[in-house]
């Protein structure tokens, strides 16, 4: 994955930040670190910020159907953040877009108004 990778709880949701760019080899790392922290957890929804990926691809949607897969697994919610308009685009073409849904515009400034970290960490750091 090119750039770093984060998850910060707030509010009832884990927030995962991920990077410009999202390589095959990065999914089970990426997964795991969600699972691991979801089960840690009493968050209810995981938000992907998407505001770094600059060229979404298959493996971009790839990455989102599985994290999503990995929530719902947990009974848990998944919405993207901050999606780039060509990956809107590629859920769209996918049929995807009805599972994965988007944080509306409006929404998304609201939620970062109020954004109040209460733990951060990168997704590769050891369970605590």
């Amino acid at each position: 994955m090119v750039g770093p990778v984060s998850a910060t709880f707030h509010r009832g949701s884990l927030v995962v930040a991920v990077g410009s760019q999202i390589a095959p080899g990065d999914l089970p790392a990426l997964c795991a670190g969600v699972r691991s922290r979801l089960e840690r957890s009493r968050a209810e929804v995981v938000v992907i910020d998407l505001g770094a990926v600059v060229a979404p691809d298959a493996v971009t949607i790839d990455a989102m159907a599985r994290l999503a897969l990995v929530a719902r697994r947990l009974g848990r919610r998944v919405q993207l953040r901050d999606a780039p308009c060509e990956l809107e685009e590629l859920l769209a073409f996918t049929g995807l877009g009805g599972v994965l849904p988007l944080v509306l515009q409006g929404e998304t400034e609201e939620w970062e108004d109020a954004f109040d970290v209460e733990e951060e960490a990168h997704l590769d750091d050891p369970p605590v």
